[in-house]
């Protein structure tokens, strides 16, 4: 009898610590972001300097478009997994282009802050993938879900003069992918900043995918009014200035160590609890 109560206050220590780590589970489905979502392109005059390709520079004030929406911080990606270049850096030679600029996958992290126009540099902040070049990146304090509906839930803010397409993938491990679609309108042409909806391909409010994965399709090119492809430069492929997840939950589990800590102090109270009944049953 009396170590059947023993039993059962080792069993509500352990119901405590239980709840205790289902209530930061339950976190996870906490913190739906809703409104209706808005984007456009915008313009902003800029001053630099445009390297012309005899190397010399000059100062021009142009205008340049940047990509605006109302999303809030936390619907952007937070973190770079991995970043496969296919840019040629023998082949960048000018400055609007430089590899350098253009080969950092951090510059699409966060909220879209790129701005182009008339070749000059200096307002970029994208990253571009090369013909064929793949980006992974991760929501950490939030995850993609559906929204139960035909809306878009992805975005995936794509910039500079000439629209790539990329081939789309959603994961919720990082090691599963879904394909998801391109960047793409109905009729194939591509589009700037192309929201996917994820419950097309059979996805709900109920599904949590923390990890995108964008591949330039290799398909891209630009024909000039002279016939020429433009596309052969060093710097061909997408380049992405953001990726943001519309339909989102805000994610709040405690780090490993914080829960370890929760669980190591409910078993330590838990044996010091059992170690105190057995004195006190000894004693009586």
């Amino acid at each position: 009898m009396k170590m059947t109560k023993t039993f059962s206050r080792m069993c509500v220590v352990v119901a405590g610590v239980a709840t205790i780590f289902m209530a930061a589970m339950e976190a996870v489905q906490a913190g739906t972001l809703t409104g209706d979502f808005e984007t456009d392109i915008k313009k902003v005059s800029r001053t630099g300097k445009k390297t012309n390709q005899d190397g010399s520079e000059q100062t021009i004030t142009a205008d340049f478009s940047y990509h605006f929406s109302n999303l809030s911080d936390i619907s952007f990606a937070d973190e770079v997994i991995s970043f496969k270049s296919e840019v040629k850096k023998e082949d960048v030679k000018s400055k609007e282009a430089t590899f350098e600029i253009f080969n950092d996958p951090t510059t699409a992290l966060g909220r879209h802050n790129s701005e182009w126009g008339k070749e000059i540099a200096d307002f970029r902040d994208d990253v571009s993938l090369g013909n064929g070049g793949e980006l992974v990146l991760k929501f950490t304090d939030n995850a993609l879900v559906g929204s139960n509906d035909s809306k878009a839930d992805l975005w995936i803010f794509e910039v500079g003069s000439i629209d790539e397409r990329v081939d789309v993938y959603i994961s919720k491990d990082g090691d599963i992918w879904s394909p998801v679609g391109k960047n793409v309108d109905k009729e194939g042409g591509v589009i700037k900043n192309k929201g996917i909806d994820i419950d097309q391909y059979g996805f709900t409010s109920a599904d949590r995918f923390q990890y995108v994965k964008l591949v330039d399709d290799g398909s891209n090119t630009y024909i000039d009014e002279n016939g020429d492809d433009k596309y052969k430069g060093g710097w061909s492929g997408a380049d992405i200035d953001a990726v943001a997840a519309i339909s989102t939950v805000q994610v709040q589990v405690p780090e490993p160590t914080s829960l370890l800590g929760v669980l190591v102090i409910g078993m330590v109270g838990g044996s010091s609890l059992l170690k105190r009944k057995v004195q006190q049953d000894t004693i009586s």
